[in-house]
């Protein structure tokens, strides 16, 4: 489990693989709040955050502008992934959720 709370990950580069800002693998639940992913670089997948067999993904109030890669300038979700990626909606109390099969 990783949580990232009002945190900014900035002008980063992962050289030779995926997850300029963020690489995360294998998690259970990767969880950000208030994070900013700006500017950030991958050469190969995931200029911003990439994910790859994590069960949950909760972005909330995160923007991932001006990530540059390969594939999934901002983000990238593995094929790998089978869990759920939940945007939660503060004005209305609800959220959504996505199934990654």
């Amino acid at each position: 489990t990783a949580l990232l709370r009002s945190c900014t990950l900035n002008n980063n580069t992962a050289v030779a693989g995926s997850g300029g800002a963020l690489a995360a693998a294998g998690c259970t639940v990767l969880a950000a709040s208030g994070t900013n992913m700006t500017m950030n670089h991958a050469h190969v997948s995931g200029g911003g955050l990439y994910a790859d067999g994590c069960s949950r993904l909760l972005l909330e109030g995160c923007s991932l502008d001006a990530n540059e890669a390969a594939a999934g300038g901002g983000l990238h979700i593995a094929a790998s992934n089978t869990g759920t990626i939940e945007q939660p909606n503060p004005a209305t109390g609800s959220s959504s959720s996505h199934s990654l099969a």
